[in-house]
């Protein structure tokens, strides 16, 4: 969780993602995991709930692991330590 603290996330970019097709916000998120895993996390904790649901459900064909992991280090981050 401190990992993820010490990023930052401006509204605009969670903005693009919710704002573009899930199919396309997939595909972005997948290669945004693959570099930079915390930061991904952040983005998708930041997305509203049912878009933040779109795109996790859009992920699954392309990489149903990455999914999987994806959204539960979103959730992961709400539990306390």
């Amino acid at each position: 969780n401190e990992r993820i603290q010490d990023k930052m996330v401006d509204r605009q970019t969670i903005e693009t993602y919710e704002n573009i097709d899930p199919e396309q916000a997939a595909i972005l998120m997948k290669n945004l995991y693959a570099k930079d895993t915390d930061l991904a996390v952040l983005v998708m904790r930041r997305i509203a709930g049912k878009k933040a649901g779109k795109i996790l459900e859009a992920m699954i064909p392309l990489d149903s692991e990455v999914s999987t992991q994806l959204a539960k280090e979103s959730l992961d981050y709400y539990k306390p330590e």
